[in-house]
């Protein structure tokens, strides 16, 4: 692994990350306040003929740099700061007919 080179260019520098359960998407958020989706599975794709107890990656060198979604945490003029992402992903969410995953933006607010 230390031949690999294998990046995420966010543009911003990057205040708080998170993995989805499945490894497929990274969510970042930056000192802007944007949330930004990235598909990591080419980053995480393991080389075929690879041993299973050892796997490595597919690719030696890559890199993500158009993320898939953006989202803008707060309205233009509010005074909130995101300060970090997490995801939480439901059980049994097809039953239940609702969402499969939730995305939680800590703020801090200034009154």
């Amino acid at each position: 692994l230390a031949q690999c080179s294998l990046k995420i260019n966010t543009g911003k520098a990057g205040k708080d990350f998170t993995f989805s359960q499945d490894d497929s998407v990274v969510v970042s958020l930056d000192k802007s306040g944007r949330v930004k989706f990235w598909d990591v599975r080419a980053l995480t794709k393991v080389k075929e003929d690879s041993d299973y107890r050892y796997p490595l990656p597919a690719e030696s060198s890559l890199e993500v740099k158009e993320p898939l979604m953006t989202l803008a945490t707060t309205p233009e003029g509010e005074k909130a700061w995101p300060t970090s992402v997490l995801l939480l992903d439901r059980k049994k969410a097809y039953e239940q007919r609702g969402p499969l995953r939730y995305m939680v933006v800590g703020m801090k607010q200034n009154h």
